[in-house]
């Protein structure tokens, strides 16, 4: 969990500044964040399968539509280490 915390942390701080947009780009930054961990960690399969699918993606789009209206980098950062 520690190392996901760290990968997590680098990839928003290395995409934060790539964004350059007045609403900060977080709902982007949120979905390759989801896009790289679905597609890159092992974990992902045997974390997410058919007993929590349908959780895990009402997940995803609450945090996407919150994504989506955060005013700053801060409350982006905050919304990205939800997931």
């Amino acid at each position: 969990m520690q190392q996901l915390t760290l990968i997590t942390t680098i990839i928003v701080l290395v995409a934060t500044p790539l964004s350059g947009q007045n609403d900060c780009g977080c709902a982007d930054d949120l979905r390759y964040l989801i896009d790289f961990f679905e597609e890159n960690l092992p974990a992902y399969d045997d974390q997410v399968d058919y007993t929590n699918r349908q959780e895990y993606h009402s997940l995803k789009e609450q945090l996407i539509v919150e994504a989506s209206s955060v005013p700053d980098e801060v409350a982006c950062f905050k919304t990205l280490t939800l997931y």
